[in-house]
């Protein structure tokens, strides 16, 4: 997603900046840490194979209920905002 340490930290905690660099040195992450690892690979790869380019400033785009990628930063915040009855917003008024 083109997203920098900082924002991997988010994420995927919210854990410090350092803890992601301990990642990608080899630490593990605890399980909790690691299923959003998991979730965000996988949203990736899914984003990827759609045929979208690199999201850069898509990922800070409102795209649903006025809330970026970022904002909506994993698929368990997804789905509740999709429980939640609303209707989308008309994209073309």
């Amino acid at each position: 997603f083109g997203l920098n340490t900082a924002q991997i930290a988010e994420i995927c905690g919210p854990v410090t900046r350092p803890t992601v660099y301990a990642w990608r040195d080899g630490a593990a992450p605890r399980p909790a840490k690691l299923a959003r690892i998991h979730m965000l690979r996988r949203a990736a790869l899914d984003w990827e194979r759609s045929g979208f380019g690199v999201p850069g400033t898509a990922m800070t785009a409102p795209v649903i209920y006025e809330k970026s990628l970022f904002d909506l930063r994993a698929a368990v915040l997804l789905e509740r905002e999709m429980a939640a009855r609303r209707t989308f917003a008309d994209p073309f008024r």
